[in-house]
């Protein structure tokens, strides 16, 4: 279902973060493995709808490490409208978190407070230790 579609795109968008560490094929093989995990999400999202947040969140994620500064905060946007139309707050912070770690100044500031918050309500105590850890992060 969505989780496991999710899973493995955060996984290969992740791991496409780190890619730096690793020689140039392998980044090229991750790179290609990203961006067919968030084709395949976006095409799971056609059939439920729930899963559009998720694949726009990550999409946002894929376009910011391409480069592609401009496109990421749209996904996010379009991420955060969605998970608020269907009602997920878990969605909702996972966009705030997101518009606030790849942004500065009082907006970042504004998004990880709002993931912050709902984290907390929430009970999601890893995202809540990692959005703490944001928060704190010098920029």
């Amino acid at each position: 279902g969505l989780e496991g579609y999710a899973f493995i795109t955060e996984a290969h968008v992740m791991l496409l973060e780190q890619a730096g560490q690793f020689p140039a094929r392998e980044q090229a093989a991750l790179q290609n493995a990203a961006r067919q995990a968030c084709r395949a999400l976006h095409q799971f999202a056609r059939i439920f709808p729930l899963a559009g947040a998720r694949a726009q969140l990550w999409q946002g994620v894929y376009e910011w490490l391409q480069g592609r500064r401009k496109l990421a905060p749209r996904a996010w946007q379009q991420s955060l409208a969605l998970a608020r139309r269907h009602r997920m707050p878990f969605d909702e912070a996972l966009a705030h978190y997101e518009m606030g770690r790849h942004a500065a100044g009082e907006e970042r500031a504004q998004h990880l407070a709002q993931a912050l918050d709902i984290f907390t309500q929430l009970g999601a105590a890893y995202d809540v230790e990692r959005t703490q850890a944001a928060v704190t992060k010098v920029t």
